[in-house]
Order: C-alpha cells, then structure tokens, then sequence
C-alpha cells in the first residue's frame, strides 16, 4: 500500500496529457456553442454557411456524447483504483500495473514510501475496516 500523503507530483509529460485531454473534452463544448448561435441567430446566413454550421453542430453534439460515455466507462471500469481514492492505500499489484516508474523507485528505495508489507498491522486493520464500511 502506497501512502496518499505521500505521493509522487505529476511530471511535465503527464500534465500535458492531461491538458490534451480536457483540450478535446471542452473542444465539442465550444464548438456547440458558436454553432447553435449562429443556427439560432435572428440573421439568417446563407445556405451553405448554415449546412456548414449544421455539419459541424452534429458532429461536435456526437463527440461530446462519445466523450461522455468514454468517460462513464472508465470511471466504472476503474472500480479497483476508487478505493485507493478513497482510503490513500494501493495494492501493490494495482501500483505495479498503473505506476511502474513510480513502483520502481519504491522497490529501489528511492522513493520514501511503503508497500503493504512495510505497513504496520494496526494500519492495514483500520484501513481495510474503513474499505469494508465504505461498501
């Protein structure tokens, strides 16, 4: 079990991808909104300009929705990491598979914190109590 009060700050490569990532997410959001004034404006522009604007509404409307689903999936699908959300503690497997750089340099000692067998029996009992309560 990995410490959530100890834990590893994002690098720069990460916070880029995550920056991208909610990019494509408000793109559809945005887009949405220039293409339903200008469907919805009291001018009327010229046909190809609203068939343009029509276009492009529909297939925004279908990425946010896409995006909106993706997303449910995966916080569903997630459902081994919430209780390290939850409680600060990680199994060693799940950070293993998530966080191998991170889980590494906790094998190697260069990282200050313990995994599950470092933990002290008092610990591990409060904390598996509060998972059991939280279910």
């Amino acid at each position: 079990m990995l410490s959530k009060e100890q834990g590893c700050a994002l690098g720069p490569l990460q916070r880029r991808r995550e920056d991208l990532v909610l990019g494509a997410a408000l793109f559809p959001v945005g887009d949405l909104v220039v293409t339903g004034l200008i469907l919805d404006s009291e001018f009327r522009p010229d046909p190809p300009v609203m068939q343009q604007a029509n276009l492009v509404h529909l297939i925004s409307a279908l990425l946010g929705i896409t995006v909106a689903f993706f997303h449910i999936y995966l916080a569903r699908s997630a459902a081994r990491r919430v209780s390290g959300d939850a409680t600060g503690y990680v199994d060693e497997a799940v950070a293993k598979s998530i966080h191998s750089h991170w889980y590494a340099d906790v094998k190697a000692g260069r990282s200050p914190q313990a995994f599950a067998d470092d933990v002290p029996a008092e610990t591990r009992s409060k904390v598996l109590e509060a998972i059991r309560e939280s279910k």
